[in-house]
């Protein structure tokens, strides 16, 4: 089962021996001849805990028991967080011959186990975890502008009662930036629909969060409300045919004929494949173009990490273009007495009569 960062680098910093480790540090220091701080500082060690155990086994003879072996092959946490920053310290592997290498970040616990008690191949562990992890390729995200966002959620034939769900839907994920998984669980009873009109949404790890609702969205909340058969407030909102709650690939399908249907007036869709997340994406980036803050795009998204929020910086080429406008005209290197080039009657004629 794997550790996350934050639990292996805690467990570095206690040092959490067992007593036969214990022991055969203090063994290793009894054959050396070297104080304990000096001892402690070659090998890495909290000087503190050495002499925890060497006072600890300080009645138990040195001839009691059999030589233990020390292995020099142990994990440091040398480097300190920056000030400020937050930034947690690498660990780091020092080998026999005193070389220092870092631990990739998605150390395993099983790794970290053999290592400390497998001590014969500590060495060959040490190697597998210097490998350099395999790099990958990070697409852009994909997103749709505001316009194609709105003729799609306008595609629905709202007479009917499959187009007005099928509209209260697509308003419903634009409008909440929501998971699909989020948008297929939710029930009645996660909605107001009054004054302040928000949705209580759970996202990854059942964690809930709270998302303030437009007026449009919660009048065709409303009327879906109406026209449903169930009124009981711990059904879900959004159901298929059968009467059952939609699924993700219901979801997939319905935004696909919809997205179909405008590729037709608009040949640009056609050449993406957007699916339901992508109208996530297409609500980050609207909220990053109206200048909201990322820390709250974070909280209105359910992102962990604001890194994750982050990649809707790269991919918003309306503020890009600003950007380069805004540098165009600082640099001012389009001169304001620049013309349009006329050829001269001269060249007309010279290059007529080639």
């Amino acid at each position: 089962m794997a550790q996350t960062r934050q639990e292996i680098e805690r467990v570095v910093r206690r040092r959490r021996w067992s007593e036969a480790d214990a022991r055969a540090m203090v063994q290793a220091w009894r054959r050396s001849g070297e104080s304990q701080l000096a001892f402690a500082r070659r090998h890495g060690l909290d000087p503190q805990r050495v002499g925890h155990w060497v006072r600890r086994l300080r009645s138990e003879p040195s001839g009691t028991s059999a030589p233990m072996s020390f292995h020099p092959v142990r994990l440091v946490n040398r480097a300190r967080p920056g000030e400020g920053t937050g930034e947690r310290p690498p660990i780091q592997i020092v080998l026999a011959d005193g070389r220092v290498v870092r631990v990739p970040r998605g150390i395993d616990a099983g790794e970290l186990h053999l290592m400390r008690h497998d001590l014969a191949h500590a060495q060959q562990y040490a190697r597998v975890l210097a490998l350099p992890a395999k790099k990958t390729r990070h697409r852009a995200a994909t997103y749709l502008e505001a316009t194609d966002v709105r003729a799609i959620i306008g595609n629905p034939d709202r007479r009917t009662k499959s187009g007005w769900r099928d509209y209260t839907l697509l308003l419903f994920l634009h409008n909440s930036g929501a998971r699909v998984s989020e948008a297929t669980a939710m029930r009645w009873d996660d909605l107001q629909l009054v004054p302040p009109r928000h949705v209580r949404l759970r996202g990854k790890g059942q964690k809930e969060r709270l998302v303030p609702l437009w007026r449009e969205t919660t009048s065709a909340l409303h009327r879906l409300r109406g026209i449903t058969t169930s009124r009981d407030p711990q059904h879900h909102v959004f159901l298929n045919r059968h009467g059952q709650p939609i699924t993700r690939d219901g979801v997939a399908h319905i935004l696909a004929r919809h997205v179909a249907a405008v590729a037709e007036e608009r040949p640009t869709l056609a050449r993406k494949r957007i699916t339901p997340h992508v109208l996530r994406h297409s609500c980050a980036v609207a909220l990053l173009q109206s200048g909201t803050d990322v820390t709250v795009i974070r909280d209105y998204l359910g992102h962990a990490s604001i890194a994750t929020t982050g990649r809707y910086l790269t991919t918003n080429l309306r503020a890009k273009r600003v950007a380069m406008q805004a540098f165009w005209k600082h640099a001012g290197i389009d001169s304001a007495r620049s013309k349009a080039w006329k050829p001269t009657p001269d060249l007309l004629a010279f290059l007529q009569a080639l």
